[in-house]
């Protein structure tokens, strides 16, 4: 359950510092000016924090939280296919993905004290998943940066 937790943090971490890394100079290299763009992550971060908001309030109401991470994962995963293929919709794509990551990083942190059982287990989970997932999550915009040199 450990390692389920930690790469589950460090995978929906990771997706989004790539976007929060690139998606200025994505836009910018589709010829968004950068006030426009600035205004889409104002956008972004202002409706990732409602669904942070949201996703709390609804996460506690089931016992199961995997339809609600499987639901914000595809959000997430939306908007990364969303801006390759229609880029010209890259606000509604900022949207969607604030959407998915609000969510996701609340239920990643949740995590710790659903799946323990008291806050020793809770403070050991967290511990483990926040320090590999956050090192995982950090290597994330690096890769994407040299793939896109690469191609």
């Amino acid at each position: 359950m450990g390692w389920q937790v930690t790469i589950f943090m460090g995978l929906q971490s990771m997706a989004f510092f790539i976007l929060i890394a690139w998606l200025p100079s994505i836009e910018q290299n589709l010829g968004i000016s950068q006030a426009a763009s600035g205004m889409h992550m104002s956008v972004f971060l202002f409706t990732g924090t409602l669904a942070s908001l949201g996703a709390g309030a609804l996460l506690h109401r089931f016992a199961d939280q995997r339809p609600l991470a499987l639901i914000s994962s595809v959000l997430a995963f939306s908007a990364y296919v969303g801006l390759a293929v229609s880029p010209e919709l890259s606000l509604l794509w900022c949207v969607v993905a604030a959407l998915g990551y609000g969510s996701l990083i609340v239920i990643a942190l949740s995590l710790f004290s659903l799946r323990t059982a008291h806050h020793t287990q809770a403070a050991a989970l967290s511990g483990m998943a926040q320090s590999i997932g956050y090192a995982i999550a950090a290597a994330g915009p690096i890769a994407f940066g040299a793939l896109h040199d690469l191609w």
